[in-house]
């Protein structure tokens, strides 16, 4: 099951993660991506979609969370992909849905 986080956990979360940043990704299709962000996210669906849309304007977390009022957060990573900023949860990118590519 996923886990919640609150903000400062969440930070704490996203902080240990900044170092996969400009590393190469190679997604479950077989597409080789760059990791461009490992950031905090709303936890919940539907804020968590309208951060992803906001993030990909803005390209700001702070902006991008701006809106969000609740107190559950997750952390995602964003790549450069064909078709522009993918999003996906560090849970799933963690857990063997691509390679990162080492070097």
């Amino acid at each position: 099951m996923k886990q919640r986080h609150n903000r400062k956990q969440a930070l704490s979360v996203c902080s240990d993660y900044q170092d996969i940043i400009g590393k190469l990704y190679l997604a479950a299709d077989n597409t080789m991506e760059v990791v461009a962000a490992v950031c905090i996210a709303p936890y919940d669906k539907k804020s968590k979609a309208t951060f992803i849309d906001r993030y990909k304007i803005y390209r700001d977390v702070e902006k991008a969370i701006s809106f969000y009022q609740g107190l559950d957060y997750d952390v995602v990573v964003f790549t450069n992909c064909p078709d522009g900023l993918c999003c996906r949860d560090l849970d799933n990118f963690t857990s063997g849905d691509g390679i990162l590519q080492h070097g």
